[in-house]
């Protein structure tokens, strides 16, 4: 079964993993969070492979109570229906708690898919939230989620409390209604007949104890198997429908054709966003120009008809082969979001666009860089053979040549997660090679610029844009247009419209006052093929493994250290863990009695079978008998055994509910010391640890780690205890 989980695990993730890369970034995010696809890769996948030993158990109890219960009946007859109707009437019981149970569970999944998109959040901002001192208002905000997920957490211990003692005090009860009955019936109880039941009974225990938590497993595992259900049923991107490749053949040398395109992001705008939006249309309707009058009108319908969704309007555009294209206008007016709709990340309710070679894939360089943990060479070649020329000129060209000369290892020096070791222009510039590096036909430059300053802007124009990208097809969104002189064609936005596109001295003269422009870049946009090697010096002597940021996981082998076992005990509370190991003892010791007695029962009963009506007299009376115990009556054994019986599920239901609140006592505590070590860096104090720690690895301990002490260890550990005492609770009894 652990090669099953294995291989169940790698297929749910790689499913996972493949589903998010084919569905559109639209659909995805307005459906679900971060927090929540993190949840389905590690606790979701954690629930359903956990489940796989449940499936053989789901057949092997019934069986083995069958065959037990059969073997009753051969020993004390019509007798044993007594328990089983018990064990009947008790189904629908815990039918009811395993509903609750799974809508409980559905709730806690809701709440942790938030406290694990906060974390997220707050784990990629950590260098600002220290930098402002913010670290408690933080703790309190996931402090606050976590109250949230552990009110469900409490509901759903406290039901499985409830249902594994119906489960643990059912053979004690089937014991006493069966032995009961056997009695009523006009039997004799003998020796043989009593310790034979008894250990058949006691061959009820063990699967009547796991059937609780298979069904509260396989439940748990039926939840996360609909919540991974929900994104694998959203709709794929097919590209075959969003591109219109029958508008590339009337214009074989076009690249990228949109014909009255409308394209939005199926979200709703910010306030911020909204104002600014209507801002720029109160400044298109003051002016009163034919073509941006029909244009506003347009566009407020479409925006009403959809709640204020952000729309990219009417949008006709057409990029030749080769040819460079500038997209300008202000902040939020829609440029990422011309980029994103050639992606085919937007939705397009109307209109048509065609993108040639579509399957070749663009060249892409976002507004904010994404990188990944690694070398700074394994972010440039991103899977790509290692060229050395080639290679050479990209980081030359890319303005890379002296930053890699002054890395303490060049080009082999360890980038953090999200590039955190690098500055935010050292991320961009890398960012900006691994897509130059990729040699796609159409290159995609959201805002590349902004992120330097003038001398570098200038060099990667220059050397990059000018130069190795030259023939390429090229579209670059941005706010310096001193550098679109050089453009075929520029296109101006304003409010999720094209206000105008044309040639760059027709488009640049009309907002000569509000942008002024540089003709003149004073520098020339040819280099040699010498300079670009001769300027780049690599450094290839180091190893990876040097470098403190790629130093892997250290993982403990071998025994778990004492220290482990005492810091849960802590965590749970001196008190209260020897309140729950007394109560599990009491527990043990009155089910030893309950035995005990019956054996004396046994052993003391009259042989004739005959009570005198004295001594039932007495009894009734509450009179205690002194005389000879093996004359005593049948209902005065029977008596002392419902009541030890009684006593003994008191002491189950007890130590049930006091373990179940151990565990969330535990969990709380141990989540709340995580929390407080992560957000105010115990780690002897340095910063650097989230430099050279991956967020993932974080957020392991977050979600993943902390399922296994919310879920797994308070279940491993209770069946445990469970099995220790049992086993001591025989071995005093011999």
């Amino acid at each position: 079964m652990s090669m099953v989980g294995l291989r169940m695990r790698g297929a749910l993730v790689t499913t996972i993993y493949r589903k998010t890369l084919t569905v559109s970034e639209t659909v995805l995010n307005s459906a679900f969070s971060v927090g929540e696809i993190v949840n389905f890769m590690s606790t979701d996948t954690d629930r359903i492979v956990n489940s796989c030993p449940s499936f053989h158990a789901l057949w092997s109890i019934p069986f083995q109570l069958v065959v037990t219960l059969y073997l009753l009946y051969s020993q004390v007859g019509l007798a044993f229906l007594s328990g089983i109707a018990f064990s009947i009437i008790l189904i629908p019981v815990n039918k009811v708690i395993a509903n609750k149970i799974g809508k409980l569970s559905t709730k806690l999944m809701q709440e942790k898919d938030a406290r694990v998109k906060m974390l997220t959040e707050v784990l990629r901002g950590i260098k600002a939230i220290k930098l402002y001192v913010w670290e408690q208002h933080f703790l309190r905000l996931i402090t606050k989620l976590r109250d949230k997920e552990l009110k469900y957490l409490k509901g759903r211990k406290y039901l499985d409390a409830l249902c594994v003692y119906f489960w643990a005090t059912t053979p004690v009860l089937i014991s006493i209604l069966t032995f009961g009955t056997y009695v009523l019936m006009g039997n004799k109880l003998t020796a043989a007949t009593v310790f034979t039941g008894i250990a058949l009974l006691n061959m009820l225990i063990s699967p009547l104890n796991a059937f609780p938590w298979v069904l509260n497993g396989l439940t748990e595992a039926w939840v996360s198997i609909k919540r991974i259900q929900r994104l694998l049923d959203l709709e794929d991107l097919d590209l075959d429908l969003y591109y219109n490749e029958s508008l590339l053949e009337s214009s074989q040398n076009a690249d990228i054709i949109i014909k009255h395109g409308i394209f939005h992001w199926g979200k709703e705008l910010t306030s911020e966003e909204k104002s600014r939006l209507h801002a720029a249309q109160m400044r298109r309707l003051s002016k009163g120009k034919g073509k941006g009058k029909k244009t506003i009108v347009h566009l407020e319908h479409n925006v009403g008809e959809d709640h204020h969704l952000f729309v990219l309007s009417d949008i006709n555009f057409t990029v030749k082969k080769g040819e460079f294209v500038g997209v300008i206008g202000s902040v939020g007016c829609g440029k990422s979001s011309l980029l994103s709709a050639i992606l085919a990340e937007l939705s397009i309710p109307e209109g048509e666009i065609a993108v040639s070679q579509v399957e070749s894939g663009f060249g892409f360089a976002t507004q904010q860089p994404w990188l990944q943990r690694g070398t700074v060479r394994d972010n440039i070649l991103f899977g790509k053979t290692f060229e050395d020329n080639r290679y050479k000129a990209v980081l030359f060209a890319c303005g890379l040549a002296e930053d890699i000369y002054l890395l303490p290892a060049g080009d082999l020096t360890g980038v953090g997660e999200g590039g955190m070791t690098l500055s935010g222009g050292q991320k961009a510039r890398v960012a900006l090679a691994r897509a130059v590096y990729q040699d796609k036909a159409v290159y995609l430059l959201d805002d590349i610029l902004s992120a330097v300053d003038v001398k570098v802007a200038k060099h990667i124009f220059q050397h990059c844009i000018m130069g190795l990208l030259k023939n390429k097809t090229k579209i670059l969104c941005t706010h310096h247009v001193n550098y679109l002189v050089h453009a075929d064609k520029i296109v101006l936005m304003e409010g999720g419209v094209i206000k105008q596109q044309g040639k760059p001295a027709d488009v640049l003269t009309n907002i000569d006052d509000i942008l002024p422009i540089e003709l003149e870049l004073g520098e020339s946009t040819q280099s040699s093929l010498s300079s670009l090697l001769d300027s780049v010096k690599l450094d290839s002597t180091m190893e990876e493994e040097s470098d403190s940021v790629l130093l892997q996981e250290v993982s403990e082998t071998g025994t778990v250290e004492l220290s482990v076992y005492g810091t849960y005990w802590k965590a749970i509370g001196h008190a209260l863990s020897f309140i729950i190991f007394l109560a599990i003892t009491v527990m043990q010791t009155s089910r030893n009695m309950t035995d005990w007695w019956l054996s004396r029962w046994v052993t003391n009963a009259d042989p004739s079978g005959n009570t005198s009506q004295f001594y039932d007299d007495e009894l009734n009376e509450g009179h205690f008998y002194a005389g000879d115990p093996e004359i005593l009556p049948t209902s005065y054994y029977m008596k002392i055994y419902i009541e030890l019986v009684c006593l003994n599920t008191v002491f189950t239901l007890l130590r049930a509910f006091l373990f179940a609140y151990g565990g969330i006592v535990a969990a709380s505590k141990i989540h709340k010391l995580l929390l407080k070590s992560v957000l105010k860096l115990t780690f002897k104090g340095k910063s650097t640890f989230f430099d050279i720690s991956p967020i993932g690895r974080i957020l392991n301990r977050f979600s993943t780690d902390t399922y296994t002490i919310d879920d797994s260890l308070p279940f491993i550990l209770n069946i445990l205890l469970a099995q220790f005492f049992g086993l001591l609770g025989k071995v005093f009894s011999i």
